[in-house]
């Protein structure tokens, strides 16, 4: 399911990234956000030459496409790491804010808190949900229509902006979850400074 990425960030991008991280739930499924919104060309008119080269670049973007989903995702990996990491620094410095017994010291410590929860849900949303690629399914190529060459060629303009959808839904969620990490870490380190006085 494809719905319109929010233009503007804000209230809406952050509705998108909630979204994602509901997908976390069993039988919650996270759209990916249209970004692909050109229309392709008509092909009547291309030659079979001109529908192989057409056929061969959109091979290349399947390619690339799974190169960058792939990628996204191990960053998103490495992120939850450096989460873990974070933790355990929230965590040591507890004693200090409880003995501190400010409000303050507390408040900053639980927000960062929060922060890095919500951080490791959009993280972990990028990881392990499912994830629409294009992708050409033989079966369904074998009930084409004659000419062959042109279906598959359309199938190819058809089935790669779902990729592209699916990237550009990713790379928007790790960069609001990498935002998230940053936030975090800074509460972090005013919880450290306050309860360290």
């Amino acid at each position: 399911m494809n719905v319109p990425i929010p233009s503007e960030g804000g209230p809406r991008l952050w509705r998108m990234y909630l979204w994602q991280c509901a997908g976390l739930l069993p039988g919650v499924n996270a759209p990916s956000y249209a970004v692909d919104l050109q229309t392709a060309g008509e092909l009547d008119a291309w030659t079979d030459a001109e529908l192989a080269l057409l056929i061969e670049e959109g091979r290349r973007q399947f390619d690339y496409q799974r190169s960058s989903l792939a990628e996204v995702r191990g960053r998103a990996q490495f992120l939850l790491t450096t989460c873990l990491a974070l933790l355990a620094g929230f965590l040591a410095i507890y004693s200090g804010v409880a003995r501190k017994e400010s409000n303050w010291t507390l408040g900053f410590w639980i927000a960062g808190i929060a922060v890095l929860a919500l951080c490791m849900m959009g993280a972990s949303s990028v990881v392990v949900n499912a994830r629409e690629m294009g992708f050409i399914n033989s079966k369904i190529f074998s009930k084409a229509e004659s000419p062959r060459t042109r279906s598959l060629a359309q199938m190819h303009l058809d089935w790669v902006a779902f990729g592209e959808d699916t990237n550009a839904t990713q790379i928007t969620i790790f960069q609001s979850a990498v935002f998230l990490a940053l936030l975090s870490s800074l509460l972090l380190a005013v919880a450290w400074l306050q309860a360290s006085q």
